[in-house]
């Protein structure tokens, strides 16, 4: 069984757990901004909006492993 598989057959086996990982991917995103020394311009904040808006389709055809990644 290849690093590939095994990685998939762990996600799914994470399936319906994956909710208690919010807080640490919010503190990390929450640390991500704090640790930036600039403010992010409007630019960039309408682009990482749009960047989220264009990935909802993605997310919803990539497979079961994938689409926690994706959102």
């Amino acid at each position: 069984m290849g690093l590939t598989a095994s990685g998939a057959q762990a996600m799914l086996a994470q399936r319906g757990h994956l909710f208690c990982w919010l807080p640490v991917a919010m503190a990390c995103g929450i640390g991500l901004y704090f640790g930036l020394r600039f403010e992010p311009s409007t630019a960039l904040i309408w682009g990482a909006a749009a960047l989220s808006v264009a990935l909802i389709p993605v997310a919803r055809t990539s497979g079961e492993v994938l689409a926690p990644f994706v959102v």
